[in-house]
């Protein structure tokens, strides 16, 4: 199986993502080179729309320094 190369400046790194469950909506985070994420289901972080979780995701991702295409390219890697 072929792989891609990690980019370096991504390494270590982590975005936010909104998720689909069965009660709704809430927030994963995705780590660079890792597959899969990690649910956020504590705080209230349960949203009622697609379109709210991720500006919540959205949001925390500028916060943390990720422009729109780093945080796109580390979801993508978890998958």
């Amino acid at each position: 199986m072929k792989t891609g190369l990690l980019k370096k400046e991504l390494i270590g790194k982590h975005a936010f993502t909104a998720v689909v469950v069965p009660e709704g909506f809430i927030i994963g985070r995705a780590d660079y080179g890792i597959r899969g994420y990690t649910p956020i289901r504590v705080g209230g972080f349960d949203f009622k729309t697609w379109d709210e979780a991720k500006k919540f995701a959205d949001d925390q991702n500028q916060s943390i320094g990720l422009t729109k295409e780093q945080a796109m390219e580390i979801v993508f890697n978890t998958m």
